[in-house]
């Protein structure tokens, strides 16, 4: 029987096994078309976090979504606010693809201490959805986000 962290590292080594019982591992995840995934930046490996079904299956520099809502948890901003500390509260959330166009790209952009959701940087109107995003690492691992704007978008 696992208790506490040792319960931790054995759920994991089960659901590892269960993936090795049905032949399908992360990076089979990963390169299958339209994954639903939820993305979001990791503050201490400077990479985003793909995560799939509760667990992150993979850490990336560069990816594309599709169909994307971008998401933030208000009760996790306000414990960001409350707490100066940051957590995971605000993802993206789209079908993964390996390549994708962008026509009119836009940047937005989501800090808990200044807005509610995530925002279009040009017209700071909030960004709910988007037909296609690209996440990537820019100069010093800042994290960009390039969208494609839609009707649904704010």
């Amino acid at each position: 029987m696992c208790v506490n962290l040792a319960s931790f590292i054995c759920s994991t080594r089960l659901r590892r096994e269960t993936n090795a019982e049905t032949g399908i591992n992360q990076t089979d995840k990963m390169k299958s078309n339209h994954l639903k995934v939820d993305v979001y930046y990791n503050l201490t490996k400077k990479v985003f976090s793909v995560r799939h079904n509760g667990l992150v299956i993979d850490h990336k520099r560069n990816l594309m979504l599709k169909d994307a809502k971008f998401i933030v948890s208000e009760k996790g901003r306000q414990r960001v606010l409350k707490q100066r500390r940051k957590n995971v509260h605000a993802i993206i959330r789209g079908e993964l693809v390996a390549a994708g166009s962008i026509e009119k790209p836009r940047a937005a952009y989501y800090n808990p201490y200044k807005v509610d959701s995530f925002v279009d940087y040009k017209t700071r109107e909030p960004v709910h959805h988007s037909d296609m995003v690209m996440l990537k690492l820019g100069k010093y691992n800042v994290p960009e986000i390039i969208f494609e704007k839609s009707e649904k978008s704010g």
